[in-house]
């Protein structure tokens, strides 16, 4: 197994996501030239190769400091291509990328692998010189393989119910891509977030990379008016045969009117009629976010975390 660096241009990375079979928006394009752009780190791009083919992608990010200081970040990676996320590929993949990215003094890694939470994978990492510094990354994926019918039946009675309220409702749904709409969007993200005080994505990060996802069709605003009246309002970024639910906001009456319901509902049967096979509903916190992590599971997907934060 080795490392080919940089030699993907952005329309083959994009191409090669869709090989992945569960891709994150953290390994994008658009991802790396906002990091670059937002929080001036340099991004790398690297296929996997074994016997001659390449089976997976690796995007890092790096801060140099004096030429002495070094930060190398891995987040939500390695990325593999169907049928190759096998254990002993997991092995082998970190003995390279601790013979590519030693310890040393001076040299800082964060490594966030996309690798389910388990006692095997725990000890895999822990095995191979990897020390556990933070929890990992905790989300629900909804299959949007199944028919319609099923993902509606799937969804829990009670958000299905207020699903239903919303459709009784009329709203309007619209479904825009231009810069105007995500604009909107995220200066009502801003404030609420402000008001409220809870996390979530950096406005201004989110803005530069929405904003060239939006440009090439990788995504959608999508939101709810009561009227002439905007209500309610959904970002959605699409990654390869995935996509993420990244940012939204409801106001009070959007609230009453179960407009989110609705929106979220609309979002998954338009990414299935693009042949987006699975929705990524933008990450949980049973402890922190109780509400949010509730009205998350009652869209009826599979819960998954990853084993942690290492270095």
């Amino acid at each position: 197994m080795q490392f080919v660096w940089d030699d993907l241009g952005s329309v083959e990375w994009s191409a090669n996501l869709t090989r992945v079979r569960k891709s994150n928006m953290l390994n994008t394009w658009a991802y790396a030239r906002a990091v670059r752009f937002v929080n001036q780190k340099m991004s790398h791009f690297g296929s996997i190769v074994s016997e001659g083919e390449t089976i997976g992608l690796i995007q890092y990010q790096e801060v140099r400091l004096a030429g002495i200081f070094q930060t190398i970040q891995i987040h939500r990676g390695p990325l593999w291509f169907e049928d190759h996320q096998s254990i002993d590929n997991w092995q082998r993949f970190l003995i390279l990328l601790n013979k590519t990215f030693p310890k040393r003094i001076g040299r800082v890694r964060r490594f966030l692998p996309e690798l389910i939470d388990n006692t095997q994978n725990q000890e895999l990492m822990t095995m191979n010189g990897f020390t556990r510094i933070g929890e990992g990354y905790e989300t629900i994926w909804v299959d949007l393989t199944a028919e319609q019918q099923a993902l509606r039946a799937n969804l829990k009675s009670n958000w299905r119910n207020r699903l239903n309220k919303a459709e009784r409702g009329q709203l309007k749904i619209k479904i825009e891509t231009d810069q105007e709409a995500l604009d909107w969007l995220l200066a009502k993200y801003t404030e609420d977030k402000a008001q409220r005080q809870y996390g979530g994505p950096d406005p201004k990060f989110a803005l530069q990379m929405a904003s060239e996802l939006l440009k090439t069709d990788q995504g959608f605003v999508i939101r709810a008016f009561e009227g002439e009246t905007p209500v309610s309002g959904v970002l959605v970024l699409i990654h390869g045969r995935s996509a993420t639910d990244h940012i939204g906001w409801t106001s009070d009456l959007g609230r009453e009117l179960r407009a989110h319901h609705q929106l979220l509902w609309s979002s998954m049967l338009l990414l299935k009629d693009r042949g987006i096979q699975w929705f990524d509903l933008g990450g949980i916190n049973p402890e922190h976010a109780e509400g949010v992590t509730t009205f998350k599971q009652g869209m009826g997907g599979t819960s998954y975390k990853t084993v942690g934060l290492y270095k």
